[in-house]
């Protein structure tokens, strides 16, 4: 079948299980490494900001921040300009676990895209955050 959405939900069908089950290797479940990187890369971010990132309901996270918070990877701190709003930030704890996440996202991307040239992946990259962006844009309209 020549039909590009079609060979696009394949491919993510499959990669989408690769990183599930790396991530999975980590002992933690999928949402809740997916939770520690964007915290890695922001440094800390409200759970609000949080829960749009991770694309789940707020109550959704409180139970992965919670699960993450026994485990000490997370802390959740009120907001001294904004009493309303809690910041979550990594602890040091996270940092091994984060990086063990990282590395095996990396081997998994390897593996899934050794077959095309640096040039091509940051093509290929560029071309799904247009896909992205253009779908953001028509969740916009629509509501």
């Amino acid at each position: 079948m020549d039909r590009l959405g079609f060979v696009l939900a394949r491919a993510g069908l499959v990669v989408n299980a690769r990183m599930q089950a790396a991530m999975t290797a980590t002992g933690l479940k999928p949402r809740h490494c997916l939770a520690l990187l964007h915290l890695a890369d922001s440094g800390g971010m409200s759970q609000l900001a949080l829960a749009h990132a991770l694309e789940v309901d707020p109550s959704v996270l409180v139970s992965i921040l919670n699960d993450l918070e026994r485990r000490e990877f997370v802390t959740r701190q009120r907001d001294p300009s904004d009493r309303r709003r809690h910041v979550v930030r990594l602890t040091e704890q996270a940092e091994a676990v984060v990086a063990e996440i990282e590395a095996a996202v990396a081997g998994v991307e390897h593996s899934v895209f050794a077959e095309l040239s640096k040039a091509d992946q940051r093509a290929l990259g560029i071309l799904l955050r247009r896909l992205g962006a253009a779908r953001d844009a028509l969740e916009c309209v629509e509501d």
